[in-house]
């Protein structure tokens, strides 16, 4: 629901193609939210693309848009709507393009990743 409400319209983004790979499944969503009062403060993520790419590389493919730990622009990169400079934060893709991606190396969490993790079906 996270997704769906603050995802649309965010195309740079790439979350269009999250919206769609991740339509029918239970994920647990862990992001920067920087709060002051009632106003919601953008600028960071909840860590280091270098750390989203070892955690993902440990726990699954090492991939930002694939598998079940993913990668996802931090609220930094909320109103970029130059591909290029979208390019310089999480990983190197934007828009329809991220299921190539790759992190990117930077160790400042402006640049970061907010990260998706793909809950296991209930049985």
């Amino acid at each position: 629901m996270y997704l769906d409400k603050y995802g649309r319209g965010q195309e740079t983004r790439g979350l269009d193609w999250f919206l769609k790979q991740l339509a029918d499944k239970n994920i647990m969503i862990f992001y920067d939210n920087l709060t002051t009062g009632s106003k919601r403060k953008v600028g960071g993520s909840a860590v280091s693309s270098k750390i989203a790419q070892l955690l993902d590389a440990k726990i699954d493919d090492g991939r930002p848009t694939t598998g079940r730990l993913m990668g996802l622009k931090g609220s930094a990169a909320y109103n970029i709507t130059d591909p290029n400079l979208s390019a310089e934060y999480c990983y190197d893709k934007s828009g329809n393009d991220i299921g190539k991606a790759i992190y990117n190396n930077a160790n400042d969490t402006k640049y970061g990743c907010d990260l998706i993790y793909v809950m296991e079906d209930v049985k």
